[in-house]
Parts: structure tokens; sequence; C-alpha cells
């Protein structure tokens, strides 16, 4: 009933762009926008759920957790934006949270930001870097697993190596094994099927 639409598609969504206009390239009705902080081992996020038709904020909130709980965090954020859609959150299967130090958190957060770039092929190289050294640690995390396909479907795409492709889809189908229930992991493993015309 609820279509969460992947926020990676190489054009990142700013506080400066209308937020009709970005609905509409995502084919949404509402937005979700936010902040992140750090200080002193926490982390805040604001956020607010906006409907693209008229713009009326349907959630605001804000929540504080420790840095080494970013996936607990994650999990009350979505089910706080699910409530507001009248949903409740699916029974997650807690291997990402599971497997994943505060260190490797971080590292986690970190290769996602260099995948905000996605025209730049060195931040798409540091985040296949960083995913691929946290797969020693995190093997069993659909989460790093689904976050490493789309890295490198980004650099097949950049740096013209189909070959990758499949390589990405060894790393995706995986994510979603590990993760059923993690829209991202889906997305990605549909577009590289799509990418390699299947």
């Amino acid at each position: 009933e609820l279509r969460v639409a992947a926020p990676y598609d190489g054009v990142p969504v700013s506080d400066k762009d209308d937020i009709r206009a970005a609905a509409r390239r995502k084919r949404v009705q509402a937005v979700i926008r936010g902040t992140v902080q750090r200080g002193g081992g926490e982390v805040r996020v604001t956020y607010a759920l906006v409907n693209a038709r008229n713009g009326r904020t349907l959630l605001s909130n804000s929540t504080t957790r420790r840095s080494e709980d970013l996936f607990a965090l994650e999990d009350w954020i979505s089910g706080d934006l699910l409530n507001t859609l009248g949903h409740s959150a699916p029974p997650r299967t807690g291997a990402a949270a599971a497997t994943l130090s505060p260190e490797d958190q971080r590292r986690f957060v970190e290769a996602l930001g260099h995948l905000q770039h996605v025209r730049d092929e060195t931040s798409v190289d540091r985040a296949i870097s960083t995913l691929e050294a946290l797969l020693g640690n995190a093997r069993e995390s659909g989460s790093v697993n689904a976050l490493l396909a789309r890295a490198l479907l980004y650099k097949a795409s950049l740096a013209r190596k189909p070959w990758l492709i499949e390589q990405a889809t060894v790393y995706a189908t995986r994510g979603v094994n590990l993760s059923p229930n993690d829209p991202e992991a889906h997305a990605t493993l549909g577009e590289l099927h799509n990418a390699s015309g299947r």
C-alpha cells in the first residue's frame, strides 16, 4: 500500500529545490526532509513529512540518540513516519544492527555521504573502498551489501564498466536476502536487473 521512492537517482534533492518539482520527479505524494547533527557522541535528527501537493507539514519531529545507536534511531524515525501515514512498521531482521559496531556504523554513514555526489567518480570510489572494508566485519549486514551494490552500479555507469553490473548484482541479491524488508535493497536489485537486460 505504500511505495517508498529510492533517494538515489543521481540528482540529490536540496533545500533550495521546490518540493512539488522534487515530488513530481520522484512520483511521490509526500516528501521527507531533515537534518542530522553530531556532537558529544550523540546524533540529533530533525525531520518533517510534507504533503507535496499543498506544502502542508504532516509531521515535524526531532530525536537524539547515542552515535552507536544509529540503526535504532533509523527504526524509530521510520516508525514515526509510518504511524503518521497510518501504517505500522514491518518486522526487521536486525542483521544490520547486530553486525555493525559503532565505528562500522560511522563508516557506513560516511560511505552513504560519498554517494550523495554520484557524478564524482572519486567519491564513488571512496564509498566502494569503505564498504568493501566494512564487509570484513559485517558480511551478514543487508544494508552494507545493498549499499555496496548501489556504489558499484554508479561506478559501472560513470566509468563505463558494464562488467561491474554482475558483481553489483551479487551484493544486491545478498542484501535483499539478508534484509527482505529494505526497499532500497529491492530498488537497487531491480535497477541492476534493468541495467543487465534481465
